[in-house]
């Protein structure tokens, strides 16, 4: 077994979790990464690739190595970071939220093993000379196409060539821990990591060795959606008022009782492209008296993590949201995602649709759409090799049409 090889300290603490068994993603990263090799690595949403990277690095860290991991949002920075403290490794979070003099007291005060942050606020400490990148041993970059989009490309590359040390190369034997044998071992990893994006990352790591491990592609090099995720979608006809005839068709269905709605999880997560869109369905969500809450990027830092506690405990069953949301978070018990649109790119309907059906779990992905979106589904349904159920709404029950 391949947590054989991991700390037994960690695999104890994954034991009260009820996990004693690596998933296959694991399965193949983690001997990568105890062998000292850098690794680009793709599987599904929901399959286990934080772990499949934080087991293999806190394995190999001891003082006074240091974790970097770099992540596009607030939200998956904490969520990395709740997984470091879980396993009571000293770990500081370096995200905008936080103010700088608070961040910079506890990387001083803390020593910490691992730092996790968002690239923006990495670089601004990087610049200021406050992050400890001599103590620099593991490097990852989580969803790290994200991490290459136009909007944080420039940050992340900046921050990256400030690093002390070239990126080591790939070795046969473990790494020493603090740095020894010079050098930085990285991974990089997210559900949608095609060739281009593979070659980006390589540029930038150059001039070291890596193994690239793609989980996530079919042989016809589709993207795969785990099979536990089922496709829906309801029709909402183009009339005037279609965006609210939408929201008229997602209160009807938060409403319907189904056999699928009782047997999966009761929290639904809803997608909608732009930010007034999104205000504008909680708005309406609020007053037909659904429990609800918002999480889009223009929010203040206090209200998006208020949000996502009140989502992730029991203060409310539906969060809505933009593709803020979509990446890498690992909210337990979402039975449900509902998208108010179809997005044009295939690797967004995949992340969208992973926030449910993880780890093994049951899950519905339903679109709702106008008869244009309807057939830009379709395209994207042979595209990504999924089979797209259509559904109707009759007498408060969800029935398969005639």
């Amino acid at each position: 077994m391949i947590f054989n090889e991991i700390d037994a300290t960690l695999i104890d603490k994954l034991k009260t979790k009820g996990i004693t068994e690596a998933l296959p993603i694991q399965e193949a990263v983690i001997p990568k990464l105890l062998a000292g090799e850098n690794c680009i690595f793709s599987s599904a949403t929901g399959s286990g690739k934080t772990l499949a990277y934080l087991l293999p690095f806190l394995s190999l860290s001891s003082p006074p190595a240091l974790l970097l991991i770099i992540a596009p949002t607030y939200e998956l920075c904490s969520q990395i970071k709740a997984e470091i403290d879980f396993f009571g490794m000293p770990a500081t979070l370096a995200i905008g939220s936080i103010p700088m003099n608070r961040i910079i007291d506890r990387l001083k005060t803390d020593k910490p093993l691992a730092i996790v942050g968002n690239p923006g606020r990495l670089l601004d400490l990087a610049k200021m000379r406050k992050l400890p990148l001599r103590r620099l041993r593991f490097l990852v970059l989580d969803e790290a196409d994200r991490l290459l989009a136009p909007e944080m490309r420039e940050e992340t590359e900046v921050l990256l060539k400030m690093l002390p040390h070239q990126p080591k190369e790939r070795t046969i034997s473990p790494p020493l821990a603090g740095g020894a044998g010079g050098g930085i071992q990285w991974a990089a990893c997210s559900a949608t990591i095609d060739k281009k994006i593979e070659q980006e990352i390589a540029h930038l790591m150059q001039p070291s060795l890596y193994t690239i491990l793609n989980l996530s592609h079919s042989d016809a090099g589709k993207a795969l959606l785990p099979e536990n995720i089922t496709h829906w979608a309801l029709f909402s006809g183009d009339m005037a008022g279609g965006r609210r005839k939408k929201i008229d068709t997602l209160c009807s269905f938060l409403a319907a009782g189904s056999l699928e709605k009782k047997a999966l999880g009761k929290k639904t997560l809803v997608f909608c492209s732009r930010a007034d869109q999104a205000e504008h369905t909680l708005q309406r969500l609020l007053h037909k008296g659904h429990k609800a809450a918002g999480l889009w990027g223009n929010l203040p830092k206090a209200e998006r993590k208020a949000a996502l506690d009140k989502f992730r405990g029991s203060g409310v069953g539906v969060l809505v949201t933009t593709d803020l949301a979509a990446r890498g978070l690992d909210i337990p018990d979402v039975g449900f995602v509902v998208a108010m649109d179809v997005p044009e790119k295939g690797d967004t309907y995949i992340h969208r649709a992973g926030r449910t059906g993880r780890a093994g779990k049951k899950g519905i992905m339903l679109t709702i759409g106008n008869e244009n979106e309807m057939h830009r589904l379709a395209a994207m349904e042979k595209r990504l090799g999924i089979v797209v159920h259509p559904k109707e709404l009759y007498g408060g029950r969800i029935e398969n049409p005639e």
